[in-house]
């Protein structure tokens, strides 16, 4: 069992310094910077979260580089804050004993050169505990697995699959935003960050705060009480301002939290909990499902019945398969899915967001 899917621990090992390594820039300013705006209750403050700029494979040879190529039959203590530093040129050096939880999140990435069945489990098998090592987490195909979602609710992402042959990583980037319902909505805090910094010459942190304002508004009528207020901080020309002015009406005015007469971020709440539960639901499947299925069966997913049976769950007994979710057996059964070149399936899952199960307030 994963050292952090333990409930009657959540709130003790996660109360002081995360360090979260993400892979690419997507985790950290798609996704985190909108989480954690969500959830100020996480403890994770965001110059805690460094971006790696490489795959989980670059990551393995680093170790075998510093560590020599037995590390993992070694069982030996890695330090990923070093690596890191050394890495990303961090000076003064990130410190292990300063971090009381290591998170990482990286993609499958099975066509990658570099894949090595062997390689990706001994890392999900090493980094198993968030207290020590580190805790990791494998997406699939990659990130943007959290955005295969094609409406809210979709009843068909719990079976939902790509094959083997969607490569090369761009594809199936390609493939999402053709299909996606969620992730310019999922996106939107970043965007609208992106609009406020092309144009206004203003801190970083009270552009921050402009975007959090304006996505607090719960109608129509607010939101432009809202505007009217941060275009008065902003030291603009006047016809700038009504330039501005326009631009964000154009781009918020529309959106759906306004129609259910919430903010932004308690919709996004209720949206991120919906992908964990969708996800946690998705991984004890694939953990639990046949050998037979995966090794021979044309279809290889859970039967409907199964799945339905899952979702129909109460909390409580939701909650105890997140505990008994082993991330190695998830990736033992991709694997199997996927060990055909030709005729392979990879099941779309976003394991990295299912972390928010790791908290008390997920499940109150």
């Amino acid at each position: 069992m994963n050292s952090m899917n333990n409930y009657g621990q959540v709130g003790q090992t996660l109360r002081n310094q995360t360090l979260v390594i993400v892979e690419g820039e997507l985790e950290k300013f798609n996704l985190l910077k909108t989480i954690l705006k969500c959830f100020p209750k996480i403890p994770v403050r965001f110059e805690d979260i460094h971006v790696y700029h490489s795959d989980i494979y670059d990551l393995y040879h680093a170790i075998e580089k510093e560590y020599d190529e037995t590390w993992y039959e070694d069982g030996l203590e890695i330090d990923l804050p070093l690596l890191i530093s050394r890495r990303n040129r961090i000076a003064p050096q990130l410190d292990k004993r300063t971090f009381t939880n290591i998170i990482l999140m990286f993609d499958y990435e099975r066509h990658d050169n570099w894949y090595s069945d062997e390689k990706i489990l001994k890392m999900q098998k090493h980094f198993d505990n968030a207290t020590e090592d580190g805790l990791l987490y494998i997406n699939y195909p990659m990130a943007e697995s959290l955005y295969h979602f094609k409406s809210i609710p979709d009843s068909d992402y719990l079976s939902r699959k790509i094959p083997v042959q969607c490569r090369p990583g761009k594809e199936y980037k390609q493939l999402v935003a053709s299909e996606t319902a969620v992730l310019k909505y999922v996106n939107l805090y970043g965007r609208l960050l992106n609009v406020l910094n092309k144009k206004t010459d203003v801190a970083e942190e009270k552009i921050d705060e402009y975007a959090y304002e304006l996505l607090s508004a719960k109608t129509r009528e607010e939101l432009t009480g809202k505007i009217g207020f941060v275009l008065s901080k902003m030291n603009l020309l006047e016809q700038d301002k009504k330039n501005l002015e326009h631009t964000l009406l154009k781009r918020l005015e529309n959106q759906s939290f306004l129609e259910k007469s919430v903010s932004y971020w308690e919709d996004m709440r209720e949206l991120f909990f919906y992908f964990v539960r969708e996800n946690i639901v998705k991984a004890s499947s694939i953990q639990n499902i046949r050998d037979e299925i995966c090794d021979g069966l044309e279809e290889n997913i859970v039967k409907a019945g199964e799945i339905q049976e899952i979702k129909n769950e109460v909390s409580a007994a939701l909650k105890e398969k997140y505990q008994e979710i082993e991330w190695h057996k998830v990736l033992e059964r991709q694997n199997q899915s996927s060990k055909d070149e030709e005729n392979g399936t990879i099941w779309v899952l976003c394991t990295c967001i299912t972390f928010l199960g790791e908290y008390k307030f997920f499940w109150a």
